[in-house]
């Protein structure tokens, strides 16, 4: 898997509009933070850990205010930094995620020293949430994925420039905020040398949260914990016909920047890979190998061959 996701991330960030370095070295570091930053099992960890700091936050909580995130740089830090400044319990609305999901979350942030409950989204989402804005606690929620993650359903979606691309997302939780007149306060986790600041960008609306997130992402793009599935809910960006290849066992398998599409190659064909690959140190045989395979399935020439 972790082969797979780098492979991903690496097309993904290329459509996104990184050269081919960027992507490689974006790729290569958000594995690296898989583990910690994007896991809610260790967040609590991450935010002992790292130095955090707070950026424009107020002193005290306002009435009436949705405050929401994305997944980009540990976004359940931006959950603990908000109740634990606000010193308040804070709700996170979200899907339909699994219950340990959801329980890894609450007890991650507990740790932290913060108090967090989940509203989930059903019939009473918007009752949940007035409620607990009445109550004086705090509702944080994302912008930029639903919990279906790989396939959004059938929502009204909106799209939004976001590298050389438009990214998609479900308007909903803007619309919910417009019903339940309430402001929508967009908070980002942002690193910097020695951990993360956390920085509160006040009142946005939904087209104004999506030009602070991509200019976030282009400035740390392996912090964007998305890139590992963009493809699913991005249009346009950089075409790319590129064929990514990573060796798994005794296969080696490509997958094509242009669809996405994936092969696994046979097993005499991989030891022939590996042989040329062991003989040149600049790949081009290897790479000559690979893409005359792929051509004959696919009929079909890619420019490059890129090894993950």
């Amino acid at each position: 898997m972790e082969k797979l996701r780098t492979s991903l991330v690496y097309l993904n960030a290329r459509r996104y509009g990184l050269s081919e370095a960027e992507s490689h070295r974006c790729a290569l570091n958000w594995v690296k933070h898989f583990p910690t930053l994007f896991s809610q099992d260790v967040a609590d960890q991450v935010y002992r850990a790292a130095r955090i700091s707070t950026t424009n936050f107020p002193t005290t909580s306002r009435h009436g205010i949705l405050y929401v995130t994305a997944h980009f740089s540990a976004y359940t830090l931006v959950t603990i930094a908000l109740a634990r400044h606000f010193n308040k319990p804070i709700y996170i609305v979200v899907g339909t995620p699994p219950v340990e999901f959801e329980q890894a979350i609450v007890n991650s942030v507990a740790r932290a020293g913060a108090t967090a409950i989940i509203i989930r989204s059903d019939f009473s989402l918007l009752k949940n949430i007035r409620r607990a804005i009445d109550a004086g606690a705090l509702v944080v929620s994302l912008i930029d994925v639903p919990w279906t993650r790989l396939k959004i359903p059938e929502r009204e979606l909106a799209s939004f420039d976001f590298g050389v691309g438009k990214i998609q997302a479900i308007k909903s939780i803007f619309q919910l905020a417009d019903r339940l007149d309430l402001q929508t306060n967009l908070v980002l986790c942002e690193p910097v040398a020695d951990g993360f600041n956390i920085v509160n960008y006040g009142e946005l609306n939904q087209q104004e949260c999506f030009e602070r997130l991509n200019t976030a992402v282009r400035r740390n793009p392996d912090h964007f914990e998305r890139f590992c599935e963009l493809h699913n809910y991005f249009q346009g960006g950089n075409s790319s016909n590129e064929l990514v290849t990573f060796r798994l066992d005794e296969h080696r398998y490509c997958l094509r920047g242009r669809d996405f599409k994936s092969w696994k190659l046979s097993k005499s064909l991989s030891s022939a890979i590996e042989s040329k690959l062991a003989e040149s140190s600049d790949q081009v045989q290897a790479s000559v190998l690979i893409r005359d395979e792929i051509k004959k399935i696919t009929n079909f020439d890619h420019d490059t061959v890129i090894y993950i």
